[in-house]
C-alpha cells in the first residue's frame, strides 16, 4: 500500500510518527532546560505538560469525569459527591496527580515536577476541569 493511501485513510507514515516523537522530546528537554536555567521561573500547565507527557491523559481523565458528574446531575441522581470521589477516591484524579507532580513524585524526576509550584498548577487545573470552570484544551 502506498504512502499516499495511507494518507488518506488516515494512517501516518513510520517516519512522520518518529518525527513527531522527535520534536515531542525535544520540546521536553527544552522546557526542562528552562527551568534547570532558571530555578525561579514559575511553571504553567503547557510547560508542565512537554515535561511530563502523563499530564496531558490525565487532563484527559479529569474531562470525562466532569462529563459524568453532568450526566448523573442531569439524571437527577443524589449522589452530589460524584466528584469528590472521582477526586479523592481511590485511584482519584488527586492520588494519579500526586504520582505526576509535587513532593511525592521520585527524586530522579525534573525538580521542576517537584515544586509546589508545579504542583499548585496542575492541582488549580485539574480541579477547575472537574469543577467545569476551567479551559478545556
Amino acid at each position: 500500500m502506498s504512502d499516499a493511501h495511507m494518507r488518506r485513510l488516515g494512517f501516518r507514515s513510520f517516519t512522520s510518527l518518529l518525527a513527531e516523537e522527535e520534536q515531542a522530546r525535544s520540546d521536553r528537554a527544552a522546557a526542562f532546560a528552562r527551568f534547570e536555567a532558571n530555578p525561579t521561573l514559575q511553571p504553567t500547565w503547557d510547560v508542565l505538560t512537554q515535561i511530563e507527557p502523563r499530564l496531558e491523559r490525565l487532563e484527559e481523565r479529569t474531562l470525562a469525569a466532569h462529563g459524568a458528574v453532568l450526566a448523573s446531575i442531569e439524571e437527577g441522581d443524589e449522589d452530589e459527591d460524584l466528584s469528590g470521589h472521582l477526586w479523592y477516591g481511590p485511584d482519584g484524579i488527586k492520588e494519579r496527580l500526586t504520582e505526576l507532580v509535587g513532593w511525592e513524585v521520585p527524586e530522579w524526576s525534573p525538580a521542576v515536577l517537584r515544586s509546589i509550584a508545579a504542583y499548585d498548577v496542575a492541582y488549580d487545573h485539574l480541579s477547575d476541569l472537574l469543577d467545569g470552570e476551567g479551559k478545556a484544551p
